[in-house]
C-alpha cells in the first residue's frame, strides 16, 4: 500500500486450489517498479529505453506523461531512465516471488510429487496485503527511484 492505495493484493491461486494443484514454493524473487499511477515497469520495458531498441517510445510516453523530462538529444538514454524514474517518484519494491503451483495428471504422478516435493500449506490473501500494509502503517508513501524496500521483513 502506497499513499493509501493497495497496489498488489496478491494473488494467491484460488484456481490452482480448487483444481487440486500442487504449491510447489515461489518463483524467484526479484524488484518490482511501481510507477504513482499503481502500474509496473517491467525490467525489460526499462531495458529498451538504455538500449532504444523497438517499443522504447512507448515507455518514454508512459513516463512523460507521468511529468518526466523528455530525453533529448545526445543525452544517454539509462542516465535518462534513472533520472525520469527519480521525477516521476517510482518506487522499487522487493517481490517476494508468485507462488509456484504444479497440475498433476495422474495418480501416480500425484503420489510421485507427494513423496518428493515438501509440503507447502495453500497461501492465504493476507499476505500480501499485510506485508503494504506494514509498509504504509511504517509511513511508507514513496521511495525517490532507485530506493529499494525489502519487504521481507
Amino acid at each position: 500500500m502506497i499513499g493509501g492505495r493497495i497496489l498488489f493484493p496478491g494473488h494467491v491461486g484460488t484456481i490452482y486450489q480448487a483444481s487440486n494443484a500442487v504449491l510447489t514454493g515461489r518463483s524467484t524473487p526479484r524488484y518490482v517498479t511501481v510507477l504513482p499511477n499503481g502500474t509496473s515497469l517491467s525490467d525489460r520495458a526499462m531495458q529498451k529505453v538504455r538500449a532504444q531498441e523497438a517499443g522504447h517510445s512507448y515507455v518514454e510516453r508512459r513516463l512523460l506523461a507521468l511529468g518526466a523530462r523528455p530525453l533529448r538529444a545526445g543525452t544517454d538514454p539509462a542516465r535518462w531512465l534513472a533520472d525520469a524514474l527519480n521525477d516521476v517518484h517510482a518506487v522499487r519494491l522487493r517481490h517476494r516471488g508468485c507462488l509456484r503451483y504444479a497440475m498433476l495428471t495422474s495418480r501416480a504422478a500425484r503420489r510421485q510429487v507427494r513423496m518428493r516435493l515438501p509440503s507447502h500449506q495453500y497461501g492465504k490473501p493476507t499476505h500480501a496485503v499485510g506485508t503494504l500494509n506494514r509498509l504504509a502503517a511504517d509511513g511508507l508513501t514513496g521511495l525517490r527511484y532507485p530506493k529499494q524496500v525489502d519487504t521481507d521483513r
